[in-house]
């Protein structure tokens, strides 16, 4: 019986020690950063938050901001607004930004002539299928105005004017995190 107990503790003795290796990194091991999950769900909450934020809200997109530059070089006069219609998300990181032209006036067909621009280019413009969060870049803020970069118009910014600086802010700090963590994910 006396043989016995010994052996017990030998086996006792030789499992701690196994465990406590397994659980002791070997030296000169370095852990592996956790991987961090895409947190879709906020996304998804950010993408419906912004949509909120921006309907109805005056907009000048670049595509736009280029066609008036050259109506303007040309000596053309123009007068009006656009005002974003859909700011829905598509799927995740991807939303619309469609815009209403039909505020818009000019006098392209000479001075006595107004033409309004819904009369000779779509009434809602922007990206059907929506645009990648991930492809948004140099966000600014100034007051009520949120500006951006859209990579196929990274020269030209598109700009938002929201109802006050708070809302600008919060529309600021929902693209930020958009941008940054719609990387990779298309």
């Amino acid at each position: 019986m006396c043989r016995l107990a010994p052996r017990h503790i030998r086996l006792t003795d030789f499992a701690w020690y196994l465990v406590m290796a397994a659980a002791v990194p070997a030296a000169g091991a370095q852990e592996e950063a956790p991987i961090k999950p895409r947190p879709e769900q906020q996304i998804n909450v950010q993408q419906q938050q912004l949509a909120k934020l921006l309907v109805g809200k005056k907009y000048l997109d670049p595509y736009l901001v280029n066609f008036l530059k050259s109506m303007s070089d040309a000596g053309y006069e123009y007068k009006g607004s656009a005002y974003i219609t859909d700011a829905s998300s598509t799927r995740l990181c991807i939303s619309h930004l469609l815009y209403n032209i039909s505020d818009y006036e000019t006098n392209i067909l000479g001075p006595f002539v107004t033409l309004r621009l819904d009369e000779s280019l779509p009434t809602v413009m922007g990206l059907e299928d929506g645009f990648y969060w991930s492809e948004v870049s140099h966000i600014q803020r100034s007051n009520n105005q949120v500006s951006f970069r859209y990579s196929p118009y990274a020269e030209t910014p598109g700009t938002v004017w929201l109802n006050s600086a708070s809302e600008a802010e919060r529309v600021e700090q929902g693209m930020r995190y958009l941008a940054e963590n719609c990387q990779g994910v298309y």
